[in-house]
């Protein structure tokens, strides 16, 4: 099973649409598992995560661009530890995707 193809979400009360796409996602010349849009994209930013990706680097990854969503100013380094530390909570606590089977 895989993750859906796409998801609408309201981050702040703010149209966001969340798409799970195949990979290679680049940010430039940086091959990544994630992206989000700059706020300013009309008429709906996006975030795009890489469809293959299972397990706690799912939750990493989708938690890490939400974050960006939320907080563009917000520190690279803030948002990935606080990301890391999100997911693993969650994981611990039993979330999971119907798609996860491992971690």
């Amino acid at each position: 099973m895989n993750p859906p193809t796409k998801l609408h979400a309201a981050l702040l009360h703010q149209p966001t649409l969340i798409r799970f796409v195949p990979p290679p996602l680049m940010d430039g010349k940086v091959e990544c598992d994630g992206l989000c849009d700059a706020p300013q994209r009309k008429p709906i930013p996006r975030i795009r995560i890489n469809r293959e990706l299972r397990g706690v680097r799912m939750l990493d990854v989708l938690i890490h661009e939400m974050l960006h969503r939320l907080g563009w100013h917000i520190d690279e380094d803030f948002v990935s530890q606080g990301a890391e530390d999100i997911a693993e909570v969650l994981w611990q606590l039993g979330y999971r995707g119907a798609w996860d089977v491992e971690r």
